[in-house]
């Protein structure tokens, strides 16, 4: 009964059948090979180990049982003890096959040199045309060797077997590693089309969209990713900044106030949540955050800059020269501070002053791109 329900995949049923024989006959090792197999199954891998190991401590060279501990160390990747494994096969039976197509796989896991393990996959191929491990393999060595291009054929026959992340994966590194950013994002998106929760390969497809200047598309896969796992906040930034780039400043709103609550000293966040208030024509409001904020931020010259030029919008000019002034007292070679207070006295008609000041701010703009 233990058997037949193993082979129907009840491995439940089967291992209850198998203890009750083992509890008759402590010593059945093909019953204790079984109940390897059934925890292996069940994911109970060192339950599986213990009784593959039993049964090797009467029979050391019980095929079966080394197969069953390569499968476990294969799942585990324990591939120093998978490769001890092999070399004990391989001393009784030289000629396994089995063991000869996990020592390729096992020593491309060992980072062996590319002369040894490149030449071993591919006769293995020869004879597994089809074998999406093996191809996979031979793809990750030619790119550890540096041959991007080859690896790039490789990880595409993987694919046209089977769907996996290490073809995928593969793939978007060769194409990296070759520059050719043109065939990323369709890697992207046929991979989370197939992976649709794997939220950090979806972040490394936003930041590309991002760095791309994709940022419609961006927003799109951040509106699929979960921003309650949004731990440190990266991609709740980068909407914000989505939403800045497509004018969608009532949105970025939202998510600077959120992340002004959270963190409330970040200049950063102060500058975009002002700046987009000023862009839907509510710079009063801007005006007024910023003012405040100078009590917090003192001496800090983004501020004060940004300040000055809302109030110059305005025509403000006394205010904003105030600013622009505080500016300079801060910091007496900030050119932006010079230009600024140039245009506002070449608007007063005070032309030397004008003058004057922009030759400063000439003269220092300069030194800083020195």
């Amino acid at each position: 009964l233990a058997i037949e329900y193993f082979s129907r995949t009840k491995f439940r049923e089967a291992l209850h059948y198998a203890k009750k024989v083992i509890y008759e006959n402590y010593y059945d090792n093909e019953m204790h090979m079984l109940m390897g197999e059934i925890f292996r199954q069940l994911g109970q891998n060192s339950r599986a180990e213990n009784h593959f190991n039993l049964v090797l401590k009467r029979d050391h060279y019980k095929i079966e049982a080394r197969y069953g501990k390569i499968m476990l160390f294969w799942t585990e990747q324990r591939f120093e003890d998978l490769y001890n494994e092999i070399k004990i096969i391989q001393k009784k039976y030289p000629d396994d096959e089995v063991a000869e197509y996990y020592k390729a796989l096992t020593l491309c896991r060992l980072d062996y040199p590319g002369e040894e393990t490149i030449p071993m996959v591919m006769d293995l191929i020869k004879e597994n045309k089809n074998d999406p491990y093996l191809i996979n393999a031979l793809g990750n060595e030619y790119l550890k060797n540096k041959k991007a291009d080859l690896a790039e054929k490789w990880f595409i026959n993987a694919l046209k077997i089977k769907d996996s992340k290490e073809s995928y994966t593969g793939l978007l590194k060769s194409y990296y590693k070759q520059n050719k950013k043109n065939k990323i994002n369709s890697v992207f998106k046929k991979y989370l089309e197939s992976y649709s929760d794997d939220n950090v390969m979806r972040i490394y497809y936003i930041n590309n969209l991002y760095n791309e200047k994709r940022y419609k598309a961006a927003i799109r896969e951040i509106d699929k990713y979960n921003l309650y796992s949004d731990e440190n906040g990266k991609m709740t930034r980068i909407l914000a900044k989505c939403y800045i780039k497509t004018e969608m400043f009532e949105k970025a709103i939202v998510l600077y106030r959120k992340m002004l609550s959270e963190n409330p000293d970040n200049v950063n966040y102060l500058m975009s949540y002002s700046f987009c208030l000023e862009k839907i024509e509510r710079r009063k409001e801007a005006e007024n955050i910023l003012e405040k904020s100078t009590a917090y931020f003192k001496k800090n010259n983004r501020i004060l800059l940004a300040l000055g030029v809302l109030y110059f919008k305005d025509k403000n000019y006394e205010k904003a020269l105030e600013k622009f002034r505080k500016v300079l007292e801060n910091d007496n070679r900030e050119w932006r501070a010079y230009y600024n207070i140039a245009g506002i006295y070449d608007i007063q008609g005070l032309t030397d002053m004008s003058e004057k000041f922009l030759k400063h701010s000439e003269r220092y703009k300069k030194m800083l791109d020195k």
